[in-house]
């Protein structure tokens, strides 16, 4: 079994990692361990969940420690604050705005920049950063709208819950994400995610989701 870590903002996050994970690759068990935010046994979430948590966790110096456990850390966080103080990775360059993918490579070198350089060189190829640009729900967007493209990164959960509304599923309430209704609304979208194939073809709705594909295409899953 592969084993892999787990530190996002939220729980529903998780519930969007996982099954890209474990359904790109078929015939392979991984299994799962909530970093930040914890979650118990019905999957619900414990104890606060935030960026700044997930910054904290990681100046904790401990991922060495995770490896002894893990083979892999998925660290994940959504661009649309990046831009907080603490964070500090602005949207705009020069007065205008930059690139969406351009975005998510400074989000994640900022990232890296939260990590031991040591750390950092021995375990790059175990680290692994999901990236929502600008949130994970733009990662969605695709499943219930077919016109959403990967330019179109903005007002992504209110695009999804649009589109929820419109097929008369339960539509998520960015205050209470973690109540049974959000979690289930998320965990129902994420069985999209079915296989390699419409795996990929979801991850070229936006920049973030591709590139976790294309991170994950290079792990070396018999470690």
């Amino acid at each position: 079994m592969i084993k892999i870590a787990l530190i996002t903002e939220g729980v529903t996050d998780q519930f969007i990692i996982k099954p890209i994970i474990e359904n790109y690759f078929k015939n392979i068990d991984f299994g799962f361990r909530p970093i930040q935010p914890p979650v118990d046994e019905t999957d619900k979430q414990t104890d606060f969940g935030s960026w700044t948590n997930v910054i904290t966790e990681l100046k904790k110096n401990n991922l060495p420690d995770l490896f002894d456990y893990n083979d892999f850390v998925v660290i994940q966080i959504d661009s649309d604050i990046s831009q907080e103080k603490g964070f500090d990775v602005p949207h705009l360059s020069e007065g205008k705005q930059i690139s969406n993918k351009q975005l998510c490579e400074n989000v994640i070198n900022k990232l890296q920049s939260f990590i031991p350089v040591e750390i950092l060189e021995e375990y790059s190829n175990k680290i692994l950063f999901a990236i929502g640009v600008q949130t994970m729900e733009c990662w969605l967007v695709r499943i219930v709208d077919s016109n959403y493209k990967n330019t179109q990164s903005n007002n992504c959960l209110e695009r999804l819950n649009r589109n929820l509304s419109k097929q008369n599923m339960n539509i998520v309430n960015p205050k209470t994400k973690n109540n049974y209704q959000s979690r289930t609304t998320y965990k129902k979208l994420a069985k999209e995610f079915k296989n390699k194939s419409t795996i990929t073809r979801y991850s070229k709705s936006n920049v973030g989701f591709e590139c976790f594909v294309k991170q994950i295409e290079n792990i070396n899953i018999s470690t």
